[in-house]
């Protein structure tokens, strides 16, 4: 089950007549070319409408040249009656039937029809279109209990092969014990003779202060947050001592990405966001950061990883966003479907934590 995006339905914006290939919609229907026949269902409180016809399941990258794309999974549907009643924000379940038939439903969010699907159909939360695997889903033995538990664990299993070592923002090399090769994709230090644009570092997708936010640690300290000369501290570094639960969020490997010094510098707490007219200040790496307007802008082909990775990060730990945070990542997260890279990185965090556990 996932929501209908504006691009996926509006032929005002798009005339592929195709619905994303999240993947969930992967693990359903393969990684071939294969077309079935379809019932389409447009299914609201008081009225439904059915029609019959067929969709295609295809790689919209299948013959280009181009090496960055790769896997982009489309749906294709044909106009029918059902789909003329579909609007962008419905929500879409895809089933695949015995008898190899696909079925479609498509309902207005917040029906009681469906309410009656997430029940009888959805209750995986898997199969939500626009988060990751859900922490329930996650065994939890596995889990680092710390954030230095967490780097360990990037270190040795998640970007252990040489072909997963690259630098989140700028896709730079780097190797076994952490150098940054910048010739390996153009990067630039924005500060001559900076020590962190030499070093590797772990960046959280979603700051530790959006992860503090509400916490009395952070913003007020705790009696057992002194140093040795009396002095009080509040904070990362206080909460990272007296509050278990912040320790697990901030050690959540789903959020953590390998990234250069200076830009988790640079980068800071701020959300990410689109800068207009903005100038590269790192080389040949699309990064850009606006110290005034505090935000940073991603690569786009990074935008649906960090949307999903910052919904995740609100649904499952209960992470504060504001709204726009939510109109922002949430499109993002439905218009970029998850790349080749970002499914491989995913099954590793996945089958590292179950291998954990049956330990």
């Amino acid at each position: 089950m996932k929501t209908i995006s504006v691009s996926e339905i509006d032929p005002t914006r798009s005339n592929k007549h195709s619905f994303h290939g999240v993947i969930p919609f992967r693990k359903l229907l393969g990684e071939r070319r294969i077309t079935f026949h379809a019932k389409f269902v447009y299914a609201a409180d008081d009225h439904e409408v059915i029609s019959e016809s067929f969709v295609t399941w295809y790689d919209d990258c299948e013959g280009n040249p181009n090496p960055k794309c790769e896997n982009h999974w489309r749906l294709y549907y044909p106009d029918t009656l059902a789909i003329a009643y579909a609007r962008a924000g419905d929500r879409l379940l895809v089933a695949r039937l015995e008898n190899e038939d696909l079925l479609l439903v498509m309902t207005p969010q917040g029906s009681n029809i469906e309410a009656q699907l997430r029940e009888k159909y959805a209750a995986d939360p898997r199969l939500e279109t626009v988060t990751p695997p859900q922490s329930d889903d996650f065994p939890q033995v596995g889990l680092p209990q710390s954030f230095t538990q967490a780097k360990k664990l990037l270190v040795k299993d998640i970007y252990a092969r040489d072909e997963d070592r690259q630098t989140f923002y700028c896709g730079c090399n780097y190797s076994k014990s952490g150098k940054i090769d910048p010739v390996s994709c153009g990067y630039k230090p924005r500060r001559k003779g900076s020590k962190r644009a030499q070093r590797l570092e772990w960046e959280h997708i979603v700051p530790a202060s959006y992860i503090g936010n509400g916490r009395a640690c952070w913003s007020e300290g705790h009696q057992d947050c002194m140093t040795r000369n009396g002095n009080a501290f509040k904070g990362r570094r206080c909460c990272e001592k007296v509050d278990e639960q912040f320790r697990g969020i901030m050690a959540d490997p789903n959020n953590l990405v390998p990234e250069i010094g200076e830009l988790n510098a640079d980068r800071s707490n701020y959300p990410h966001r689109e800068i207009e007219g903005e100038e590269r200040a790192y080389g040949a790496c699309d990064f850009e950061v606006d110290f005034k307007a505090r935000k940073a802008e991603p690569a786009i082909p990074l935008r649906g990883f960090i949307g999903r990775t910052w919904l995740y990060m609100h649904k499952v730990h209960g992470v504060r966003i504001t709204e726009e945070d939510k109109r922002v990542y949430t499109a993002w997260a439905q218009a970029f479907p998850a790349q080749k890279w970002e499914i491989g990185r995913q099954n590793r965090i996945w089958q590292t934590l179950e291998s954990k556990q049956g330990r």
